[in-house]
């Protein structure tokens, strides 16, 4: 199991479910099916962005910022916000599933999308970059989802605040975080 760290408080990511049918669920399941982020280190990023509790819910977020590199400088080209929704309290079960503790990662999702565009998650599923990025079979629920077609061109960056259009992200901090973000995504996946 993963964990992501907020507001001083250790949060599980559990695997979780999701009811398309019934539109329910929470964990992995519920944000890589409903929400098509496709992440671990995306989605521990996010947990660690900026927060408020909201009762036992602790609310954070991040921004995916789409990205096209030339030499050594990246320009922004589209923003996206992404919200997570963790919760502390301790359930035996939650939505007739078993969770034995702390419930964790409830939600994470794209504001005003239902289903985030590929380029936020399935590029950073490879660490900021979508060329060759098939997820392990092993670090997901299933095959990927099909919403939105990912071209080899589709890079990404996250950020805790927004970043205007046009904003310069230097190459080597691009680098940093795609490399970070490939250990991480390769990690997960070597637990399964």
């Amino acid at each position: 199991m993963a964990y992501a760290y907020g507001s001083g408080f250790k949060f599980p990511i559990r695997r979780g479910f999701y009811d398309a049918t019934a539109d329910q669920g929470f964990g992995w399941d519920k944000v890589y099916w409903k929400h098509n982020i496709t992440s671990i280190a995306a989605i521990q990023f996010a947990m660690g962005g900026p927060g408020a509790w909201q009762g036992n819910d602790w609310a954070t977020s991040a921004y995916a910022n789409k990205i096209v590199c030339s030499g050594s400088t990246c320009k922004v080209t589209e923003s996206i916000k992404v919200l997570t929704v963790s919760n502390k309290g301790s359930y035996s079960v939650y939505y007739n599933q078993p969770v034995g503790g702390v419930l964790g990662l409830k939600t994470a999702y794209c504001i005003g999308y239902i289903k985030c565009p590929s380029w936020v998650t399935i590029g950073l599923a490879n660490g900021g970059s979508a060329r060759a990025a098939a997820p392990s079979s092993m670090a997901n629920p299933g095959t990927l989802p099909e919403s939105q077609p990912v071209t080899t061109s589709d890079q990404s960056y996250l950020s805790y605040q927004p970043m205007k259009l046009g904003s310069v992200v230097d190459s080597k901090s691009y680098m940093k975080q795609q490399q970070d973000f490939k250990v991480v995504n390769e990690s997960f996946a070597s637990r399964k």
